[in-house]
């Protein structure tokens, strides 16, 4: 019986030993995740892999190799799992190239603006935007990426984003309320700007978004519940928009200039005129947004140059 005793209590030490070293040597395998539409508005395009192009509809799944295109004055919230969501503005064009969490997501950016807002990630994880000049890696924020030609920005409004350009060996970590432009023409160091006004109100499209929890096991009423309640939120998020200041005649001859300063030409008889001011020997020549106007040297009073507001 010791003798027995003492085999058993070997092969069960021997087992426990493979367990812990099985356990702790194997690498933790990639999730495959998915994607849900929670939300469609306008014409989006889906294409998947060997099929033809098609319309996007509510809650339709989107994996890796897909490609999602938004046509005027349309767009797409797409949740990624529970730690991505994006929102495909009007007039872009993105590739799904990778879902998997414990590795890399990533999306590449054909044209337009992506909106993406993040949980934040584990140490093995990775989510990132790329372009034909950057790559923008996080962890976990809320940032954009915007093309427009051969340029890219990507802008920051919470947490980190390490942006890298494809053209060069250049990289940048971005911090809240920061943004950077790199052009494929112009191979040039990545300059780091503050966020524009424009930028700051189009972050929220995605900021106010809220996660949806177990969006698997959704049922078609509760998305389509779902879907409504963000299109509440980005209705209001329009009317709250920013009116553009409509720009004034001289603020438009300036800019038509090259942004030159402008006059305020006094005459001695009183009059007072405004625009561009050029002189040939003793006639000055006044550029205004209704014509041009000529005056003798000895007409004028005094001069001061400005910059039209709006």
């Amino acid at each position: 019986h010791n003798k027995a005793d003492a085999m058993k209590k070997i092969f069960i030490f021997f087992l426990t030993v493979v367990f812990f070293i099985t356990l702790f040597s194997c690498k933790k395998p990639a999730v495959k995740t998915y994607g849900r539409v929670l939300c469609k508005i306008g014409t989006v395009d889906i294409t998947k892999p060997n099929q033809s192009k098609r319309r996007l509809k509510l809650n339709d799944v989107v994996k890796t190799g897909d490609s999602i295109k938004t046509g005027k004055n349309s767009s797409a919230i797409i949740q990624f799992a529970d730690y991505a969501l994006i929102n495909l503005q009007e007039n872009s064009a993105i590739i799904i190239e990778s879902l998997d969490k414990i590795r890399v997501s990533k999306i590449a950016l054909q044209t337009g603006t992506v909106l993406s807002k993040l949980k934040k990630l584990q140490r093995n994880e990775e989510y990132a935007v790329k372009t034909k000049t950057t790559t923008a890696s996080v962890r976990g924020t809320v940032f954009s990426v915007n093309i427009q030609t051969d340029t890219s920005t990507v802008a920051l409004e919470s947490g980190s984003v390490e942006v890298s350009s494809t053209i060069s060996p250049q990289k940048q970590l971005l911090t809240p309320g920061n943004a950077v432009d790199v052009s494929m023409k112009v191979k040039k160091k990545i300059n780091i700007r503050e966020t524009s006004k424009n930028e700051n109100y189009t972050f929220r499209k995605i900021k106010e978004i809220p996660f949806v929890k177990n969006i698997n096991n959704l049922k078609p009423d509760k998305v389509k519940a779902v879907s409504d309640k963000i299109k509440d939120i980005l209705e209001k998020i329009e009317k709250s928009k920013p009116k553009a200041k409509k720009k004034t005649a001289l603020r438009k001859l300036y800019e038509s200039l090259g942004k030159k300063p402008l006059s305020i030409v006094y005459l001695k008889d009183g009059s007072i005129f405004k625009g561009y001011l050029g002189s040939t020997g003793n006639t000055y020549k006044l550029r205004t947004p209704t014509g041009n106007l000529t005056f003798p040297k000895g007409d004028i009073k005094n001069v001061k140059n400005f910059i039209p507001q709006y």
